[in-house]
């Protein structure tokens, strides 16, 4: 998972998810998509 916290990185995904994230942008949720965010 690109030296990413699984449990962290999954337990915000499903959280974004079942909050209705947008199909649309579903790619920004990819692990290395997620690390720029999370570092930003």
């Amino acid at each position: 998972l690109n030296g990413i916290d699984p449990q962290r990185y999954l337990a915000d995904l499903l959280t974004r998810l079942v909050n209705g994230w947008p199909n649309s942008r579903i790619d920004e949720l990819m692990p290395w998509c997620w690390v720029t965010t999370e570092k930003g």
